[in-house]
């Protein structure tokens, strides 16, 4: 939370720049959170568990084929016809597919998490510079201040991706082609300004009550909590693999 004033009737001895220099920078800081911070977070639980959600996968990929050769197996046994082992197989693949794309989208999560990480932490040491950017942009190019075009649009869209990415080289770029003296197409009333700032701080404070900022402080302990659950799982599925695996093994040497 920022060190503004946090109290509505507080901003009644605002004047009227002040106002607007508060309803700013209380958009920057909610922005932070939502585009920045939470992703951030999110990227940290993401690369923090990973290795055992994969883990989880493998896990009820096997089982998924015990459980299907199991019952093939029986099938074939009850029937007494030709134990067909590429057609298990086919059919095997075939139920297995939707696990095996799970763990493809969790390796390129991951992999987009620590990309994330890597850019987010680097660019933190020009946190101020970005949040003076991107105040500059807000003022500039957004529909906040702005009646907006087709560049604006445009121009507004690459602004948010490059504060999102941590893209400080960009929001330059894009930033010197702005006019410093610019002023914005939408105006707002002391009155309009002070119910929107509240209703921001409000918005800030339900984010930082929720997932993921409420675990911000005790972060290693989520984790252990979190990686916890996941190895009490684990611990089951094991169980229930070696079964499968005793019963698979006695019916094979049925056929």
């Amino acid at each position: 939370m920022s060190d503004s004033v946090k109290n509505i009737h507080d901003f009644y001895k605002y004047n009227y720049n002040e106002l607007l220099k508060e309803y700013i920078d209380t958009i920057e800081e909610r922005d932070f959170l939502m585009l920045k911070k939470q992703i951030y977070l999110d990227a940290k639980h993401i690369c923090m568990s990973f290795d055992l959600m994969i883990k989880e996968i493998e896990l009820k990929v096997r089982i998924k084929k015990l459980n299907i050769e199991k019952s093939i197996v029986k099938s074939t046994l009850k029937s007494k016809l030709i134990f067909d082992e590429e057609n298990m197989n086919n059919i095997i693949n075939k139920n297995i597919s939707p696990l095996i794309k799970q763990i493809l989208v969790i390796n390129n999560l991951a992999e987009e998490a620590r990309a994330y990480i890597i850019s987010y932490e680097k660019n933190f040491y020009y946190k101020t510079e970005f949040s003076n950017l991107y105040k500059k942009m807000l003022v500039r190019i957004s529909p906040i201040f702005n009646k907006m075009d087709k560049n604006k649009e445009r121009l507004w869209e690459k602004t948010e991706l490059a504060y999102i990415y941590n893209d400080i080289g960009k929001l330059k770029m894009i930033s010197n082609v702005l006019l410093d003296n610019y002023k914005p197409t939408k105006v707002y009333t002391s009155e309009e300004l002070i119910n929107e700032i509240n209703e921001l701080k409000k918005e800030i404070k339900s984010m930082e009550d929720i997932f993921p900022f409420n675990i911000d402080i005790d972060d290693e302990i989520y984790i252990k909590t979190y990686r916890k659950e996941i190895e009490d799982r684990l611990y089951i599925l094991n169980k229930e693999e070696n079964k499968l695996l005793k019963e698979v093994d006695v019916l094979r040497a049925k056929l």
